[in-house]
């Protein structure tokens, strides 16, 4: 499933992936590694956003997967 976002808004998730993975960093410094993956994980998302935001005008919404499967996704023409 997903939904239409204004692909100017795309920047604001390539933020989020940017401040997620310096907290990934700091996470792992600090050897608190749950919390360096959920990071690193949260920021795959917000980059995968960033990208078909940008591209499509659509992000995922619901389950995950379909962030990285681009299920729902029409292709770019």
């Amino acid at each position: 499933m997903t939904r239409a976002i204004d692909a100017r808004k795309a920047m604001n998730y390539l933020t989020k992936a940017e401040n997620s993975l310096r907290m990934a960093k700091i996470a792992i410094r600090e050897k608190a590694y749950d919390n360096a993956v959920m990071s690193a994980i949260h920021g795959a998302i917000n980059a995968l956003d960033a990208l078909t935001v940008s591209y499509l005008g659509k992000r995922a919404s619901g389950t995950h997967r379909c962030a990285v499967s681009h299920q729902g996704y029409p292709r770019r023409q």
